[in-house]
């Protein structure tokens, strides 16, 4: 029995050692200065990224916030997901060209392992999927570049060894998952399989006048925020699971700073229970004002 337990114990310290460490490094990524501005629609931006895990689906989110130089939210804004799996010593590249610093993040197992989703006015407008994502540009300075660097060399030496046998797939634009009926595009190719992480489908939780499906929830999720005392500002991305029944699963609350999460009692939604379309397991985003 004493060595059954000294097994667990050791299990849970490994694990949690492994959470640690994770957690940390992302956070240095989280402390960067914002981008060079950027031109946009209505009034350019300047990009700041937060990287925060998933620890329920083992998944990397990184929010894309834009703003204007004077802090000023644009309604456009971007969200990235990748499963932790896909991601080796060989996923992180920083690179210095034209007096800029950029930093590209790719999965050599998947062609189709990242998620972009694209938010306007807090709705999903589209969703697409690719092999890499490119963050940046900064303004090249030898400091900067030695201190992105340097926390990337942490972030690799922590990931496993990329697998020589593997051939990198070619890198590739990306297919659409989803498209809203207000955005217009050309030549979109859409995606044969249309889930969003293994076998979830996305649906809006807001309606087209704006109001959200199940008011409950949202009200749940801004009292488990102000109980935890976890302040936030617009847009805090919120992500629900719910499994083919509609039960919700789990609940993802991507708050900044990363190493403080929110948590929510899913015992106090009674328990809600979210519309499904063929029996499917579903998966709702949206960014919490």
């Amino acid at each position: 029995m004493r060595r059954e337990i000294t097994s667990f114990l050791i299990v849970l310290l490994l694990l949690n050692i492994n959470y640690v460490i994770g957690q940390d490094i992302f956070q240095k990524l989280n402390e960067l200065p914002a981008t060079i501005e950027v031109r946009a629609p209505e009034f350019n931006t300047e990009k700041k990224y937060f990287f925060k895990i998933n620890t329920d689906k083992n998944i990397l989110i990184i929010q894309d916030l834009r703003t204007s130089k004077d802090g000023k939210v644009h309604f456009y804004q971007f969200l990235y997901e990748i499963p932790l799996n896909q991601l080796n010593s060989e996923s992180f590249k920083v690179s210095n060209s034209d007096n800029e610093i950029s930093l590209e993040i790719g999965s050599e197992r998947n062609e189709n392992a990242i998620l972009f989703y694209m938010f306007q006015d807090n709705k999903v407008s589209s969703i697409s999927s690719a092999n890499g994502i490119p963050l940046g540009n900064w303004t090249y300075s030898d400091s900067l570049y030695n201190e992105i660097t340097q926390i990337i060399k942490s972030i690799s030496d922590a990931l496993p060894k990329s697998d020589p046998s593997l051939k990198a797939p070619k890198k590739v634009s990306g297919k659409f998952k989803y498209i809203a009926d207000n955005v217009t595009h050309d030549n979109a190719e859409m995606d044969d399989d249309l889930s969003i992480g293994k076998d979830y489908y996305f649906e809006q939780i807001i309606n087209p006048n704006g109001s959200f499906l199940y008011p409950k929830l949202l009200k749940t999720i801004k009292r488990a925020l102000k109980e935890q005392n976890i302040s936030y500002t617009y847009p805090l991305p919120v992500i629900i699971y719910a499994n083919h029944e509609g039960v919700i699963e789990s609940i993802f609350i991507g708050n900044v700073p990363a190493d403080k999460y929110c948590t929510i009692d899913l015992t106090k939604l009674e328990p809600i229970k979210i519309g499904t379309k063929n029996d499917r397991s579903t998966k709702y985003l949206f960014l919490l004002e």
